[in-house]
């Protein structure tokens, strides 16, 4: 069982922060999608009354080599009187 301040290697529990704790690795991608100019790329926002939230989905666009693949899922908490994120990007 793991506790607060640890991370799990595959084999056992390091502290945080000590020595031995390894960086993260990327998952490697599995089949050939990822090879192919078709394939959607999906990117997730999360935003708490995010004030940036519309000038990171221009980026999202602008900054694509291909714009046409991406798909984004929005999840926006916001007060009543604040700007939505899609609202600010258009």
């Amino acid at each position: 069982v793991g506790a607060a301040g640890a991370a799990w290697d595959g084999r056992r529990w390091l502290p945080l922060g000590g020595a031995g704790v390894r960086r993260a690795v990327p998952v490697p991608p599995v089949g050939v999608a990822h090879l192919r100019n078709d394939t959607p790329i999906l990117v997730t926002i999360v935003s708490y009354r995010d004030e940036q939230c519309g000038r990171t989905l221009a980026s999202i666009f602008t900054q694509a080599r291909h714009p046409e693949r991406i798909r984004v899922a929005l999840f926006e908490q916001r007060q009543t009187g604040d700007t939505g994120c899609v609202a600010s990007y258009c």
